[in-house]
Order: structure tokens, then sequence, then C-alpha cells
């Protein structure tokens, strides 16, 4: 999707996509999907590792400060309304060696080799659940919900925009997705492709 990459031994990991047909989703609050499908995923590596387990902004999966999981999300519009969501979805199930350091796996983080067929039943209770905030819950409650399982929030981090590098702290996201990030100069938004991290 989108023409991004995850790196994945065949037969090891999962990688898939949902189609789902949201509701009275308007555009504007698009992002609500994107939380609910991270919400999702996380929920399911923490049940799996029992802690460390992070959103990082907007939708991929830490343990720690290494990547398990992408979540990648192409939202069909007639009007002001979403009709279709096409949710690829990437997690590292029993993979054990990688290209980076960067990248885990739960047989990595929990020493377990894992039925695939029953995880993937487990993992998509926990995607259903949480998809059932976007009709179930007011938008500030999503967002209270989502901000509490991202990583780096109230912590100094470092990052990169437009070339320059600077230390800030992560509050939380707007409404429609930006990242929320007071900096020397106060608290701005970033849009995905202005900000990157540097940790």
């Amino acid at each position: 999707m989108q023409g991004n990459t995850w790196e994945a031994e065949p037969g090891s990991n999962f990688m898939f996509s949902i189609i789902l047909k949201p509701e009275n989703l308007s555009a504007s609050a698009q992002f609500g999907l994107s939380q609910c499908i991270a919400l999702g995923v996380r929920r399911y590596v923490h049940s799996a590792v029992g802690s460390g387990a992070a959103v990082k902004w907007p939708n991929d999966v830490m343990v720690g400060n290494r990547k398990i999981a992408g979540i990648l999300i192409e939202n069909t519009l007639r009007g002001a309304f979403v009709t279709n969501a096409v949710v690829g979805i990437g997690l590292n199930i029993n993979q054990t060696q990688f290209s980076s350091p960067r990248v885990t796996s739960l047989a990595l983080e929990t020493g377990v080799c894992y039925s695939l067929e029953n995880e993937l039943e487990r993992l998509l209770l926990h995607i259903e659940e949480c998809y059932g905030y976007l009709a179930a819950l007011p938008p500030e409650e999503l967002d209270r919900l989502y901000t509490g399982e991202m990583l780096g929030v109230g912590e100094v981090r470092t990052f990169v925009s437009g070339g320059e590098y600077f230390s800030g702290i992560i509050t939380g996201v707007t409404p429609r997705g930006r990242l929320k990030v007071i900096t020397g100069d106060g608290e701005k938004e970033f849009e995905v492709k202005e900000i990157t991290w540097v940790w």
C-alpha cells in the first residue's frame, strides 16, 4: 500500500488487509479510524508481551524503542464521508532475525513460538473491540485513550522538522491527527510528513 514495504520472513508474521465500511464517518474525523486500529493492535501486543507496548504516532506499534507492527490505511471518500477503508497491517510474530536492530517480534520479546492461526483470532478480536469505539465514544474520549497509549507522551524527545533538530515534549494529537509538541517556541502542531523522530 502507498509504496511502503514490510520486511517479513515467509510464514512467520502477519501481513494482511481488512476492508471496513464505517458508517457516518466524516472525512474531517477519519483519524479516529486510525486511532481505533492502532489501539487494537497495541492492546493485542500488550496482551502478549506484558509491558512496554505503545503506539508511535501516527500508527506504528512499538515495544520499547523497537517496532513490532505497522499500519497503513487508505480511505475512499464520497462527498464529505468515508465510505470504505482498506487497513493494511504488518505485525512480526515468529521472525527472530531482522536487518535492523530497531525491529522486534513477539518471539523475540517472549521466547515463545506462536500459532499464527490462534494469534490472528486474538488480534482480530482486539481490533474489533477498538473499532467499536469509533461509533460508541465521543472524539475527545477516543483522543484520551489514544494519547494514554502513545509512545513518548510527556517525555523529552528529539525530532527533525524542516532539516532542523530540536527537543520537544509530546502532549497529544489534534482531532485531525496532527502531533502536538511543546518546543522552546511553545506548542506546535505537525503533519505526518513534517516531522521525524530521532529518539
